[in-house]
């Protein structure tokens, strides 16, 4: 088949050039139709996954080492902190509750 002009909205490769649609920057760059906004970057203590990569607030890697009201983002989410009322792990479990603090001496 010949080249044709780039079709930024049909799933093929109009123009030959190996790139389908928005990704064929180089001729849909401009279109509409790729109008995407970058994402976001997360808030590290607002309970919404800001960024869109399916991880909120500090279990996001995006949040580790980060200050947010309740304690720090840990390397992994944050860590447990126990007997503070607040979930800080963000996996439901509040204070003794959490696994993480099973063998906290409060928490006995």
């Amino acid at each position: 088949p010949e080249p044709e002009p780039e079709i930024c909205t049909d799933d093929i490769d109009n123009d030959l050039d190996g790139l389908i649609d928005c990704d064929d920057t180089q001729d849909c760059a401009t279109d509409s139709a790729c109008d995407v906004a970058p994402p976001a970057d997360e808030v590290c203590d607002d309970d919404i996954d800001n960024d869109g990569d399916g991880a909120t607030d500090c279990a996001d890697p995006d949040c580790a080492g980060v200050a947010v009201s309740g304690g720090i983002c840990g390397p992994e989410g944050r860590s447990d902190t126990c007997r503070d009322t607040f979930d800080n792990d963000g996996d439901g479990d509040v204070d003794c509750l959490d696994s993480g603090c099973s063998k906290n001496r409060s928490c006995r």
